[in-house]
């Protein structure tokens, strides 16, 4: 998954099911996705994205990673 072409997807669609339509992914992590870019700020404005690497390093640091499913 592009991480750079999701925050702009999550930009100009106002609607997880376009995202997720467009990008061939589920609307749940297209969910999880867009709450994270409000918390970081990225869906604001109209101004340019940070770099991918810093996008990735941003991730890695601040998105919480889901526990593996118990049985």
């Amino acid at each position: 998954m592009d991480l750079r072409e999701l925050v702009l997807q999550l930009r100009k669609q106002p609607s997880d099911r376009a995202v997720a339509g467009k990008m061939k992914i589920h609307r749940q992590t297209v969910k999880h996705y867009r709450a994270w870019a409000k918390e970081q700020g990225l869906l604001e404005g109209e101004g340019p994205l940070p770099a991918l690497g810093k996008l990735e390093k941003l991730v890695q640091t601040t998105l919480p990673e889901k526990p593996p499913p118990q049985c």
